[in-house]
Order: C-alpha cells, then sequence, then structure tokens
C-alpha cells in the first residue's frame, strides 16, 4: 500500500432512492466521499474529511467508510447535528431528479464552528488535499476565507492540491462569488479536474484547447478535462 496520504474534503450525505411515496433504500454519497472510495479500492492510503454528528446514522456511514479502507481521524464530530439528507426520485425514461435537506448538516455547520481551526490543521496533514466545487460552497464566505489562508500554509511546506470543479449553481449566492471562489483556489491547485458543462455558467463557453490555456495561466501543471457523452 502507498505510503502516500491524501485526505478528501468536502460533504457525504446520508441517500434516500425511491420512485415514490413507499418503501424506500437508505445509503450515503458525495462526490469527494466517492473518490475517497475509489482511491482506497485502488491501495491509497486515503481519509475522508468532513463533520458528522453523533447521532446512529453517522456512526453508521462512518463504520461503513472504514469497512472500505477509508480513514475517518479528519472526520469532526458535532454533537447535536446530523448529516445532510438527499433524495432520489427516478422517472419511467430513467432520469433521476434530486431533493436536499443540507442546510443544518454537521458538515456546514463545521465551517462556522468553534473547533475550525484546529479540525483545518488536521484535514491539512496530508500529501494531498482534494476538493470540490461543492466543498467550496458548503464552507460559506468566512469558511472559505479560512481555507484559502489555511491551504497557503500548508502549501508552502509541501502539500498538494487536487480540484475537481463540480458547480452546482443552487449551492450558491450568485455566479460571480463562485467565480471568485473558483479562481482564488485555482491559483492555489496543483491538480485540476475541469468539465466544460461545470465551468461555462462562470467563465462563459469555451472550448478544450481554450479551457486547458486559461488552468494553465492559473500555474497549474496537471489538468484531466472531462468530457463525457451525451
Amino acid at each position: 500500500m502507498s505510503e502516500l496520504l491524501v485526505h478528501c474534503l468536502g460533504e457525504a450525505m446520508l441517500e434516500l432512492s425511491a420512485p415514490r411515496l413507499g418503501p424506500a433504500t437508505l445509503s450515503f454519497g458525495g462526490d469527494t466521499l466517492n473518490t475517497a472510495v475509489y482511491l482506497a479500492r485502488l491501495g491509497v492510503r486515503t481519509g475522508y474529511a468532513s463533520a458528522m454528528g453523533d447521532d446512529p446514522y453517522s456512526a453508521e456511514v462512518l463504520a461503513a467508510w472504514q469497512a472500505e479502507g477509508v480513514a475517518t481521524e479528519a472526520v469532526a464530530r458535532l454533537p447535536g447535528t446530523l448529516p445532510g439528507l438527499y433524495a432520489i426520485r427516478t422517472d419511467p425514461h430513467g432520469e433521476r431528479s434530486f431533493s436536499y435537506w443540507r442546510d443544518a448538516s454537521a458538515a456546514r455547520q463545521i465551517w462556522r464552528h468553534e473547533s475550525r481551526a484546529a479540525w483545518l490543521q488536521h484535514v491539512l496533514a496530508c500529501d494531498w488535499l482534494h476538493l470540490s466545487g461543492i466543498t467550496l460552497a458548503i464552507a460559506g464566505v468566512e469558511g472559505r476565507q479560512a481555507l484559502f489562508d489555511a491551504l497557503t500554509a500548508a502549501k508552502a511546506r509541501g502539500l498538494r492540491l487536487s480540484f475537481d470543479s463540480n458547480y452546482r449553481a443552487r449551492l450558491w449566492p450568485d455566479a460571480p462569488t463562485a467565480k471568485a471562489a473558483y479562481e482564488a483556489i485555482l491559483r492555489l491547485a496543483d491538480l485540476s479536474l475541469p468539465g466544460l458543462e461545470d465551468e461555462a455558467p462562470l467563465f462563459g463557453e469555451e472550448d478544450a484547447p481554450a479551457l486547458i490555456a486559461r488552468h494553465r495561466a492559473y500555474g497549474i501543471g496537471e489538468i484531466v478535462l472531462k468530457m463525457g457523452g451525451p
């Protein structure tokens, strides 16, 4: 197993899957969590960095991550809080729609919590940090600034940063705020994983060479452009 340590920072939520009212399946998911699980399955020493509650659902989810080989030492436990929840409905044509209950989740509250500074120190005690546009969105203005400040110091001592654009407009107050946050994190990134559709609402329509050139201009050494088919 690799001695390299990767932390994936973000929000994992309970996932409720049902086509309509009635019996449903309860699981969990999240963009950066999925990355953590895939890395662990590949043999990379990986931890998930987030916050969860002290409820039975949070305990079960943490146990499931540990069973996948994902370390949870960088997960803060906030008493009296709960994980976020989203529900998936699938129509007769196979199209999925999502509904979210996440505004008071533990993963959001940690960014405003008195223990944030100590938690961030633990989060950044790694070789690589991976985060996404969703991570930036849930952090809020104050949390993002704390993250950027901590990342600047951590990169000076050798931390490397990976950023997945994954833009979700509903999580941001407006596009200019999101664009400014993306530009700030991209200037710190060593590896970016942009998507043409993800970044178009913020930076305008671009073809692949233009997007790659823009990311190169931020000083990013490695760019993986996501171009899924229709």
